[in-house]
């Protein structure tokens, strides 16, 4: 009979333990709940704005990458104009000069037009550049 209440005594300091370890154990979850909860309350309006500010840097990127498709077909476009313009000014096959010589001509005519427009909008803006207030042109 007096092994019973030592095992009673030693089964008592047993549950004792495990429960006051169950105890310790169910307060630090709490704990670390509360301290979850008040985490996100505070992360949660920033994350609304940093969602809004996400959605603003995607919608900007998606307008960039819009232009440089349209710029990259625009020279694509472009190079594939030079090139047939290139082809159309080589020589053919059966030795023509006339349509060679014709479109250097064209090509001459063109840029002696550009150059009349461009050289008469430097005189326009030279002549009113250096006339007086009386309306005379001035000694130069």
């Amino acid at each position: 009979m007096t092994a019973s209440p030592f095992f009673e005594f030693a089964l008592i300091a047993i549950l004792a333990v495990v429960a006051g370890a169950v105890v310790s154990a169910l307060l630090q979850v709490r704990r670390t709940a509360r301290a979850v909860e008040e985490l996100v309350r505070g992360v949660a309006p920033g994350a609304g704005g940093a969602a809004t500010h996400l959605d603003s840097v995607l919608g900007r990127m998606d307008r960039a990458l819009e232009g440089v498709e349209t710029s990259t077909r625009s020279v694509a476009g472009a190079f594939s104009d030079v090139s047939s313009f290139v082809r159309n000014l080589r020589q053919p096959t059966g030795g023509s000069a006339p349509s060679w010589f014709a479109a250097l001509s064209n090509i001459a005519a063109g840029a002696a037009q550009a150059w009349s427009a461009v050289s008469s909008k430097r005189s326009g803006d030279s002549g009113a550049a250096s006339s007086t207030k009386e309306g005379g042109q001035k000694d130069v």
